[in-house]
């Protein structure tokens, strides 16, 4: 028995030996079995497989584990560069009378439309009724029945060659009749236009024509042109034609010419006529259009 216990004593011994000579693990062998990761990497670390231990240590409490190393957070981006709004376009402007302010206490809301004018009407109105009242009248146009008063300033205002012979002399001195000069003075006031000059014979529109001719007035030239142009007939186009070249109205003239050229039955006439034969341009003309393959004409009857 004494045998046993001294056996059984030098097993203790020997366990107790052993449990003080086993090494105590280090913190380095701990982490030996860790792999460290990248420092930006989100993924967490790894442990490798443990490594066998003794079967005293077995029994004891691992030490913990390193936390992982926190992710840097995600880089900002740049604003987005902000983008200017579109410029609004101006509203259009309203054609219609803008809306009336609100109704203050005691007001009426009358509805009352002014008659459009113009005031350049007025203005010739303004006139015509001086110069029948001979009120402000400063100049005159003297005709072969006497005088006619007019504004110098209406005058002017229609010619430069009457502006300046105004300026030298308040007078307009001139050989037309009574009813030529009235046909001037009440166009330059405005009296009359192309659809109401009505002279009362040709001569009259002769008249006024030289009138507007010596005056410079080429607007007047165009009303008498229009005159020409309305009476023109095969018996006295030629004298049209001559009117036209001494008075300056090439359109007129090229119209009239062409008229007779379009019919030959006016081209014969116009040929026979012995006022032809004084104009050698006109005959020109005419013999021009019928060598061309006009008409034949028989010589005219002197």
């Amino acid at each position: 028995e004494e045998g046993e216990e001294d056996g059984e004593e030098e097993e203790c011994a020997g366990e107790t030996a052993e449990e003080v000579s086993a090494p105590e693990p280090s913190a380095n062998r701990r982490l030996s079995g860790k792999i460290a990761l990248p420092r930006f990497s989100p993924v967490a670390l790894v442990t490798a497989a443990p490594t066998k231990t003794s079967p005293e240590s077995a029994g004891k409490r691992p030490a913990p584990a390193d936390p992982p190393m926190p992710a840097d957070p995600p880089v900002p981006a740049d604003p987005p560069v902000p983008v200017d709004p579109p410029v609004p376009f101006d509203p259009p402007v309203p054609t219609e009378a803008a809306a009336p302010p609100p109704e203050r206490q005691g007001e009426l809301r009358v509805e009352y439309a002014v008659p459009a004018e113009s005031g350049a009407a007025q203005l010739v109105e303004g006139f015509v009724e001086l110069r029948r009242a001979g009120r402000f009248c400063d100049a005159a146009l003297v005709h072969a029945g006497g005088r006619q008063p007019v504004h110098r300033v209406v005058l002017a205002a229609q010619s430069p060659l009457l502006a300046d012979r105004l300026e030298a002399s308040p007078d307009l001195d001139s050989c037309a009749s009574a009813e030529a000069a009235e046909h001037l003075v009440r166009w330059a006031y405005g009296e009359v236009g192309l659809a109401s000059y009505q002279p009362s014979t040709p001569e009259v529109n002769e008249e006024v024509l030289k009138l507007a001719s010596d005056f410079g007035l080429s607007r007047l030239k165009e009303v008498c042109a229009s005159r020409l142009a309305a009476d023109a007939s095969t018996s006295n186009v030629v004298g049209r034609i001559a009117l036209c070249e001494r008075f300056g109205l090439p359109a007129l003239r090229q119209a009239l010419v062409a008229a007779i050229m379009q019919s030959p039955g006016a081209l014969a006439e116009v040929a026979r006529d012995p006022a032809t034969l004084s104009h050698p341009v006109l005959m020109r003309e005419l013999l021009s259009t019928l060598a061309a393959g006009g008409p034949d004409l028989k010589r005219p009857r002197v």
